[in-house]
């Protein structure tokens, strides 16, 4: 009985909590904000947590509409990203969900946006997932711009980009030069500016993917979202493979191939990838082979 009363009275106060955050928050005040934040705070016992790694990023439930994405590495370009996406992209497609308002407050951003009611994708339960995001990847590819960077602007993030040797690339030259760097055979060049820029994520993952009710899919964290060749896309899902029958392996086999010159431009991308991480030699030798089979002396 006793814990029958503690559980409700914690559901109350959650409740009760959600309504004390409604106000309007693109016009919200620094004292609301900081009201917010102190909510969000793993501190609070009766925050709604949907989603929280230990030391890093937490997702918060504060209306029946609306959740904040929190935490260190939570940045204003993701944010813009976010927000550009939910404009470009058929939402019949796949769902981005709207950006209310980005904050930051103590080296913490804050990320208020648009609840969307799913489930993490289980791949295994739902193999036909890999179709959607197939189809939302042919989406993105007719997405384009003329010049090349992240669809917000500002620095580049993500799993290709050197932890702290981030850029704010504008042009095909600065993407060049930055990769190029990493290449060990000099002759050796990644050239983009006869690609098309199209609109890629950069972080397709099971983990960042939501199944709704009606069976369709939301692609969430487009920290690393940006216009760039098509083969960054395809690169970065390859980089991701363990198994060749996992998720990105799926995805892959559904998409159409890389020309000749594309998939030349990738395995150069790959290496520079490669090359660019500080501790790839002590990685185990197995580790390697799972990841990619790659020969980094012959680059």
């Amino acid at each position: 009985m006793a814990r029958y009363l503690l559980l409700r009275i914690v559901q109350y106060l959650v409740h009760s909590s959600r309504l004390t955050m409604r106000f309007t928050y693109e016009k919200a005040t620094e004292s609301q904000l900081a009201q917010l934040a102190g909510h969000c705070d793993r501190s609070n016992p009766t925050r709604d947590v949907l989603y929280e790694l230990s030391g890093g990023r937490s997702v918060i439930k504060i209306s029946d509409d609306t959740v904040v994405k929190c935490g260190f590495g939570v940045t204003q370009e993701e944010a813009r990203n976010q927000l550009r996406a939910y404009d470009l992209i058929d939402q019949t497609i796949v769902r981005v969900p709207r950006v209310h308002r980005f904050f930051e407050k103590d080296g913490t951003g804050y990320i208020i946006m648009e609840y969307v009611d799913g489930k993490p994708l289980n791949p295994t339960e739902d193999p036909r997932a890999c179709d959607g995001i197939a189809r939302a990847l042919a989406h993105f590819s007719q997405i384009r711009s003329d010049k090349p960077g992240p669809l917000g602007g500002g620095l580049a993030y993500g799993l290709l980009w050197t932890e702290g040797d981030w850029i704010s690339p504008t042009t095909s030259s600065d993407i060049e030069n930055y990769f190029n760097t990493r290449q060990l055979l000099r002759h050796q060049k990644l050239e983009i500016k006869s690609q098309n820029f199209s609109l890629c994520h950069l972080d397709i993952a099971p983990r960042n993917i939501l199944k709704l009710r009606n069976g369709s899919l939301c692609l969430l964290d487009w920290a690393s979202a940006g216009f760039y060749p098509r083969f960054f896309e395809i690169c970065t899902l390859r980089i991701n493979i363990w198994t060749q029958k996992d998720f990105n392996s799926q995805v892959l086999r559904l998409l159409e191939a890389l020309d000749e010159h594309g998939e030349r431009q990738a395995q150069l991308l790959e290496k520079a990838y490669y090359l660019g991480q500080k501790h790839i030699y002590n990685l185990p030798s197995s580790s390697k082979r799972k990841r990619k089979q790659i020969n980094i002396e012959g680059v």
